[in-house]
């Protein structure tokens, strides 16, 4: 993932809707605006989130048939 500003400390987090399965990480985007979070790669919806430093949430979700 590439985050384009400074959110400061990033919290990621991946979860699998279907297994239940999750990965996470935390990373400065200040220093690291690029981090990479190896998941399972199982078929499945997935929701992905991102939680900042100040509180802020982002969310969305992907598919891997």
């Amino acid at each position: 993932t590439t985050v384009t500003e400074d959110l400061g400390e990033v919290e990621l987090i991946v979860k699998n809707l279907v297994t239940g399965d999750f990965w996470y990480c935390f990373f400065d985007s200040a220093t690291q605006p690029q981090s990479l979070l190896p998941i399972s790669g199982s078929p499945g919806c997935y929701e992905i989130e991102y939680i900042t430093e100040s509180g802020d949430v982002y969310s969305g979700e992907f598919l891997i048939e």
